[in-house]
């Protein structure tokens, strides 16, 4: 089971990922790796397991706004909601909120700042 992420303010994110409490070092692309399964679901609400699971489909390097998330949820009128699962999003990386911008394209909130969210979006395009 994932338990809640925590993240280097740094540079040093892209090269590896903190996971409490075991101390144990992993890439940003094993995080987003892990399989739906492996989540503790149970300790979130139905809508953000939704949101979460429906973020999990968007593709590494590309990006979605809040509302059209919500579309894609089948929920056309929930994109503040939306934001809010994002804010409260326990499972950091593996449901990468930070692929979630605004509809102009501009980055938005994150919990670990702009910064750091348009490194993660940078770094997920070098991929591609």
């Amino acid at each position: 089971m994932i338990v809640n992420v925590s993240i280097f303010r740094d540079t040093s994110l892209i090269n590896r990922i903190y996971i409490d409490p075991t101390g144990q070092s992993i890439s940003v692309l094993d995080l987003l790796a892990i399989p739906d399964d492996q989540f503790n679901w149970q300790s979130i609400s139905e809508f953000q397991t939704k949101v979460f699971r429906e973020l999990r489909q968007v593709r590494i390097g590309e990006t979605v706004s809040y509302s059209e998330l919500a579309q894609r949820m089948g929920r056309p009128r929930a994109s503040r909601a939306v934001g809010q699962a994002m804010a409260s999003n326990p499972f950091a990386i593996s449901v990468p909120c930070h692929r979630v911008v605004l509809a102009n394209g501009a980055l938005g909130n994150y919990a670990w700042g702009p910064s750091l969210k348009s490194q993660l979006i940078g770094y997920e395009r070098s991929l591609i």
